[in-house]
């Protein structure tokens, strides 16, 4: 499995960062500038996992899609009816007649999905509003040295 972020020359940064052996060893960076910024990148994304989902990886966070049950609750999940209110679209899988684990694992998803987009909302609705401000100071900064 590739990990996913950045350009194809990133991919083995991201692996490293993720210590990531989907493909094999992990690869050594040392020699690469960018291998640093990566990794606090990946490291504040396994932040957001631990602070939304309650967990935080120990590797490579796409090797969960292998375990067990996680593929059969992403796609019951997906097989639900769509809508804003959490309750409803998992309500929405009653009539499968599950067992009480698949829909509390599947409750469970929405609920960390639902907390994972919110603060990944709020965190560009952040960097939207520092660079509004950060532009609105250097427009201001031009207007007074002209005067």
């Amino acid at each position: 499995m590739r990990a996913r972020g950045g350009t194809p020359e990133e991919a083995p940064l991201w692996r490293a960062a993720w210590r990531c052996t989907c493909e094999g060893e992990i690869p050594n960076v040392v020699a690469f500038t960018k291998a640093e910024t990566i990794a606090r990148a990946a490291d504040r994304v396994a932040e957001v996992i631990e602070r939304e989902c309650g967990a935080r990886p120990e590797g490579c966070p796409w090797r969960s899609y292998v375990t067990p049950g996680v593929g059969e609750t992403q796609n019951l999940h997906g097989q639900a009816r769509v809508g804003d209110a959490p309750v409803a679209h998992v309500a929405s899988l009653l009539p499968m007649h599950l067992s009480n684990a698949e829909y509390e694992a599947v409750a469970f998803y929405d609920r960390a999905l639902r907390r994972a987009l919110n603060a990944r909302a709020e965190d560009e609705a952040k960097k939207r509003d520092a660079k509004r401000k950060a532009e609105e100071a250097t427009s201001q900064g031009s207007v007074r040295r002209r005067r």
